[in-house]
């Protein structure tokens, strides 16, 4: 079978470089410009993903030069995503060699397993984390608590507070990410206040001191950064947890990107489309 890359010199430049970044052949500014295109621009997020797929394809085949193997093997070491991402290629290695042929909505479906759920079901959720600073501040159709102050309570009487803002739908993320921005996870948010909650898996090797998401429009546009956020578990494993008001997600394709905190310095864990419908 011919590899799934051709020779370099058959590539244009554009994959060429992309190649380079994916098997870990990129450093200093080359590298820097790619990892921040890669937040702002969808198209060139989904062409890089497209990219490693081919490259984890021809690594599991055997296809790849044995300096390109060597870079590739340094990569995956301790980049948990990535492993994951050449087991798949394993799996649907061996399903084809074996005769099986496994229908395609069957990967499209383990390679991004949703729950998305809006109801009374999400209400039982755990709310106790604090809400993150929303980019550009909070929404104007929010409106601030009706108690400005808290009076003293007489003898007896309960302390009033402010009750949490609501939890109407959410999204979690977990898995390989999708490629194909037509097969990108799909949340429906029903109609009037709220917040939307998106969880996001961490990885097992994905430790830090904290973590930011960032959730980003088609466009670039920031919706939303949350900074200095704890871990939670749930029935996901370890997961990022963070709320947006619902009515700064109008319809539309949105990412959203994990960083892990340490020392002053961010490291770019994982990046999700998703899309919106009301």
């Amino acid at each position: 079978m011919p590899p799934v890359i051709p020779s370099r010199d058959d590539m244009p430049g554009t994959e060429r470089h992309l190649v380079r970044y994916v098997l870990g052949q990129l450093t200093g500014p080359e590298l820097d410009a790619v990892e921040d295109r890669l937040i702002a621009d969808e198209a060139f997020f989904e062409q890089v993903e497209a990219v490693e797929a081919e490259v984890c394809d021809d690594y599991v085949a055997g296809r790849l030069s044995a300096a390109d193997r060597s870079a590739f093997d340094a990569r995956l070491a301790g980049n948990q995503r990535l492993q994951q991402r050449v087991a798949f290629a394993r799996a649907l290695s061996a399903s084809t060699s074996h005769g099986r042929r496994t229908p395609m909505w069957w990967w499209a479906a383990a390679a991004a397993l949703i729950v998305a759920i809006a109801g009374a079901l999400w209400f039982t959720r755990d709310r106790s984390a604090s809400t993150p600073t929303l980019a550009g501040g909070p929404s104007p159709s929010t409106p601030p608590p009706l108690i400005t102050s808290t009076p003293t309570p007489t003898p007896g009487q309960p302390r009033l507070t402010p009750a949490p803002p609501t939890v109407i739908a959410t999204i979690t993320l977990f898995g390989p990410v999708v490629r194909d921005a037509a097969q990108a996870p799909v949340i429906s948010i029903p109609a009037g206040p709220g917040m939307l909650r998106v969880e996001v898996a961490l990885q097992d090797g994905d430790v830090f001191e904290a973590y930011r998401a960032e959730i980003m429009s088609q466009s670039g546009a920031p919706v939303l950064v949350a900074d200095r956020l704890s871990p939670r578990t749930s029935a996901s494993g370890r997961t990022v947890v963070t709320d947006v008001a619902a009515d700064r997600l109008p319809n539309g394709p949105y990412q959203i990107t994990v960083f892990g905190l340490r020392a002053g310095e961010a490291s770019r864990l994982v990046t999700y489309p998703f899309r919106v419908t009301r």
